[in-house]
Protein backbone atom coordinates (compact mmCIF):
# COMPACT_ATOMS: atom_id res chain seq x y z
CA UNK A 1 0.00 0.00 0.00
CA UNK A 2 1.39 3.40 -0.98
CA UNK A 3 1.40 6.22 1.53
CA UNK A 4 -0.29 9.24 -0.08
CA UNK A 5 0.47 11.96 2.44
CA UNK A 6 4.08 12.86 1.45
CA UNK A 7 3.09 13.12 -2.20
CA UNK A 8 0.16 15.30 -1.22
CA UNK A 9 2.54 18.05 -0.06
CA UNK A 10 3.82 18.57 -3.59
CA UNK A 11 0.39 18.17 -5.12
CA UNK A 12 -1.13 20.83 -2.89
CA UNK A 13 1.48 23.31 -4.08
CA UNK A 14 1.00 22.43 -7.75
CA UNK A 15 -2.78 22.27 -7.79
CA UNK A 16 -3.06 25.44 -5.70
CA UNK A 17 -1.46 27.27 -8.60
CA UNK A 18 -3.69 25.50 -11.13
CA UNK A 19 -6.78 26.41 -9.17
CA UNK A 20 -5.95 30.10 -9.20
CA UNK A 21 -5.04 30.34 -5.55
CA UNK A 22 -3.62 33.65 -4.39
CA UNK A 23 0.13 33.62 -3.87
CA UNK A 24 1.11 34.49 -0.32
CA UNK A 25 4.73 35.09 0.61
CA UNK A 26 5.70 32.69 3.42
CA UNK A 27 7.60 33.75 6.50
CA UNK A 28 11.29 32.99 6.85
CA UNK A 29 10.45 30.15 9.26
CA UNK A 30 8.31 28.47 6.58
CA UNK A 31 10.89 28.60 3.81
CA UNK A 32 13.25 25.65 3.29
CA UNK A 33 16.86 26.59 3.94
CA UNK A 34 17.98 25.16 0.59
CA UNK A 35 15.28 25.18 -2.12
CA UNK A 36 15.71 22.31 -4.53
CA UNK A 37 14.78 24.42 -7.59
CA UNK A 38 16.80 27.26 -9.05
CA UNK A 39 14.97 30.49 -8.27
CA UNK A 40 15.76 33.22 -10.78
CA UNK A 41 15.79 36.79 -9.57
CA UNK A 42 14.04 37.95 -12.73
CA UNK A 43 10.63 36.70 -11.55
CA UNK A 44 8.39 38.44 -9.04
CA UNK A 45 9.06 38.22 -5.32
CA UNK A 46 5.73 36.44 -4.87
CA UNK A 47 6.76 33.67 -7.28
CA UNK A 48 10.22 33.43 -5.72
CA UNK A 49 8.53 32.87 -2.37
CA UNK A 50 6.16 30.32 -3.91
CA UNK A 51 9.02 28.29 -5.41
CA UNK A 52 10.88 28.24 -2.09
CA UNK A 53 7.97 26.31 -0.58
CA UNK A 54 8.11 23.44 -3.07
CA UNK A 55 9.59 20.27 -1.58
CA UNK A 56 12.01 18.05 -3.46
CA UNK A 57 9.90 15.34 -5.18
CA UNK A 58 12.87 12.94 -5.18
CA UNK A 59 12.34 12.40 -1.48
CA UNK A 60 8.67 11.58 -1.79
CA UNK A 61 6.76 8.39 -2.36
CA UNK A 62 5.52 7.48 -5.81
CA UNK A 63 1.93 7.94 -6.88
CA UNK A 64 -0.36 4.94 -6.47
CA UNK A 65 -0.28 2.43 -9.33
CA UNK A 66 -2.46 3.47 -12.24
CA UNK A 67 -4.88 0.60 -11.69
CA UNK A 68 -5.30 1.15 -7.94
CA UNK A 69 -8.61 3.00 -8.10
CA UNK A 70 -9.12 2.81 -4.33
CA UNK A 71 -5.75 4.43 -3.54
CA UNK A 72 -6.31 7.16 -6.11
CA UNK A 73 -9.74 7.80 -4.62
CA UNK A 74 -8.18 8.36 -1.21
CA UNK A 75 -5.58 10.71 -2.66
CA UNK A 76 -8.24 12.64 -4.58
CA UNK A 77 -10.29 12.91 -1.41
CA UNK A 78 -7.34 14.33 0.51
CA UNK A 79 -6.74 16.87 -2.22
CA UNK A 80 -10.35 18.00 -2.19
CA UNK A 81 -10.34 18.32 1.59
CA UNK A 82 -7.18 20.44 1.47
CA UNK A 83 -8.06 22.67 -1.47
CA UNK A 84 -11.83 22.82 -1.16
CA UNK A 85 -11.75 24.44 2.27
CA UNK A 86 -11.62 27.94 0.75
CA UNK A 87 -14.57 27.39 -1.61
CA UNK A 88 -17.03 29.65 0.21
CA UNK A 89 -14.39 32.29 0.93
CA UNK A 90 -13.36 32.52 -2.73
CA UNK A 91 -16.96 33.07 -3.81
CA UNK A 92 -17.72 35.55 -1.05
CA UNK A 93 -14.55 37.62 -1.44
CA UNK A 94 -15.22 38.07 -5.15
CA UNK A 95 -18.96 38.64 -4.85
CA UNK A 96 -19.63 35.62 -7.06
CA UNK A 97 -22.42 33.07 -6.83
CA UNK A 98 -22.34 29.39 -7.74
CA UNK A 99 -25.00 26.77 -8.39
CA UNK A 100 -24.56 23.06 -8.96
CA UNK A 101 -26.38 21.82 -12.06
CA UNK A 102 -26.44 18.93 -14.47
CA UNK A 103 -26.04 19.67 -18.18
CA UNK A 104 -26.16 16.86 -20.72
CA UNK A 105 -26.08 14.37 -17.87
CA UNK A 106 -22.79 15.78 -16.56
CA UNK A 107 -22.44 17.59 -13.21
CA UNK A 108 -21.30 21.21 -13.54
CA UNK A 109 -20.94 24.31 -11.41
CA UNK A 110 -22.40 27.50 -12.85
CA UNK A 111 -20.49 30.52 -11.57
CA UNK A 112 -21.80 34.06 -12.03
CA UNK A 113 -19.77 37.20 -11.33
CA UNK A 114 -20.93 40.10 -9.24
CA UNK A 115 -23.71 42.14 -10.94
CA UNK A 116 -23.97 39.59 -13.77
CA UNK A 117 -26.22 40.51 -16.69
CA UNK A 118 -27.18 37.85 -19.22
CA UNK A 119 -26.02 38.73 -22.74
CA UNK A 120 -26.43 35.18 -24.04
CA UNK A 121 -22.70 34.43 -23.95
CA UNK A 122 -20.81 32.15 -21.57
CA UNK A 123 -17.49 30.46 -20.83
CA UNK A 124 -16.97 26.72 -20.37
CA UNK A 125 -14.15 25.92 -17.95
CA UNK A 126 -12.33 22.54 -17.94
CA UNK A 127 -10.11 22.36 -14.87
CA UNK A 128 -6.55 21.08 -14.73
CA UNK A 129 -5.03 18.46 -12.46
CA UNK A 130 -3.25 16.00 -14.76
CA UNK A 131 -6.53 14.16 -15.47
CA UNK A 132 -6.37 12.68 -11.95
CA UNK A 133 -7.03 15.54 -9.54
CA UNK A 134 -9.31 18.49 -8.96
CA UNK A 135 -13.01 19.26 -9.10
CA UNK A 136 -15.32 22.22 -9.58
CA UNK A 137 -14.94 22.88 -5.85
CA UNK A 138 -11.16 22.84 -5.52
CA UNK A 139 -10.67 24.84 -8.75
CA UNK A 140 -13.47 27.33 -8.17
CA UNK A 141 -10.88 30.12 -8.09
CA UNK A 142 -10.15 29.82 -11.80
CA UNK A 143 -13.85 29.79 -12.67
CA UNK A 144 -14.49 32.84 -10.49
CA UNK A 145 -11.58 34.77 -11.96
CA UNK A 146 -12.69 33.92 -15.48
CA UNK A 147 -16.19 35.16 -14.70
CA UNK A 148 -14.87 38.29 -13.04
CA UNK A 149 -12.51 39.14 -15.90
CA UNK A 150 -15.15 38.75 -18.63
CA UNK A 151 -18.42 39.49 -16.88
CA UNK A 152 -19.76 36.20 -18.23
CA UNK A 153 -21.21 33.21 -16.44
CA UNK A 154 -18.88 30.22 -16.36
CA UNK A 155 -19.90 26.57 -16.68
CA UNK A 156 -17.23 24.58 -14.83
CA UNK A 157 -17.36 20.88 -15.75
CA UNK A 158 -17.01 18.31 -12.97
CA UNK A 159 -15.76 15.58 -15.28
CA UNK A 160 -14.91 12.08 -14.05
CA UNK A 161 -11.26 11.77 -13.04
CA UNK A 162 -8.83 9.04 -13.96
CA UNK A 163 -8.27 6.22 -13.18
CA UNK A 164 -12.01 6.02 -12.56
CA UNK A 165 -12.46 6.97 -16.23
CA UNK A 166 -10.29 6.98 -19.37
CA UNK A 167 -9.57 10.21 -21.26
CA UNK A 168 -12.07 9.35 -24.00
CA UNK A 169 -14.87 9.36 -21.43
CA UNK A 170 -13.64 12.70 -20.11
CA UNK A 171 -13.76 14.32 -23.54
CA UNK A 172 -17.15 12.72 -24.19
CA UNK A 173 -18.43 14.35 -20.99
CA UNK A 174 -17.19 17.76 -22.14
CA UNK A 175 -18.93 17.29 -25.49
CA UNK A 176 -22.11 16.24 -23.67
CA UNK A 177 -22.10 19.57 -21.83
CA UNK A 178 -21.88 21.44 -25.14
CA UNK A 179 -24.74 19.37 -26.50
CA UNK A 180 -26.74 20.14 -23.37
CA UNK A 181 -26.05 23.85 -23.73
CA UNK A 182 -27.31 23.64 -27.32
CA UNK A 183 -30.49 22.04 -26.00
CA UNK A 184 -30.84 25.02 -23.64
CA UNK A 185 -30.73 27.36 -26.62
CA UNK A 186 -27.14 28.59 -26.31
CA UNK A 187 -25.53 29.17 -29.72
CA UNK A 188 -22.02 27.77 -30.21
CA UNK A 189 -20.87 31.16 -31.47
CA UNK A 190 -21.66 32.49 -27.99
CA UNK A 191 -19.48 29.96 -26.15
CA UNK A 192 -15.76 30.12 -25.39
CA UNK A 193 -13.80 27.32 -23.69
CA UNK A 194 -10.80 27.69 -21.41
CA UNK A 195 -8.76 25.61 -19.02
CA UNK A 196 -5.28 24.95 -17.69
CA UNK A 197 -2.63 22.23 -17.43
CA UNK A 198 -3.36 19.13 -19.56
CA UNK A 199 -6.78 20.58 -20.32
CA UNK A 200 -5.12 22.52 -23.15
CA UNK A 201 -4.90 19.15 -24.90
CA UNK A 202 -8.39 18.14 -23.87
CA UNK A 203 -9.81 21.38 -25.22
CA UNK A 204 -8.32 20.69 -28.66
CA UNK A 205 -9.72 17.18 -28.74
CA UNK A 206 -13.05 18.43 -27.40
CA UNK A 207 -13.32 20.98 -30.21
CA UNK A 208 -12.72 18.24 -32.79
CA UNK A 209 -15.38 16.07 -31.17
CA UNK A 210 -17.82 18.95 -30.90
CA UNK A 211 -17.32 19.82 -34.55
CA UNK A 212 -17.58 16.20 -35.67
CA UNK A 213 -20.39 14.97 -33.44
CA UNK A 214 -22.62 18.00 -33.29
CA UNK A 215 -21.52 19.86 -36.42
CA UNK A 216 -22.50 23.29 -35.14
CA UNK A 217 -19.83 25.98 -35.36
CA UNK A 218 -16.39 26.06 -33.80
CA UNK A 219 -15.97 27.29 -30.20
CA UNK A 220 -13.05 29.69 -29.85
Amino acid sequence: MHEAKPTLIALVAAVAVLSGATLVAPTAAQEPADPYVHIPTTISEAWQAQLRQYPNPDGMNAFPPGDDVEAWGRLQGMMEEALGADYDAVLESNGATAQRRTIGGVPVLEVRPRDWEDNGKLLVYVHGGAYTLGSVVSTVGSAVYGAEATGLRVISIDYTLTPQARWRQITDEVVAVFAGLEDEGVAFDDIAIFGNDQMCYIKRSDVWKITGYIGQGNPQ
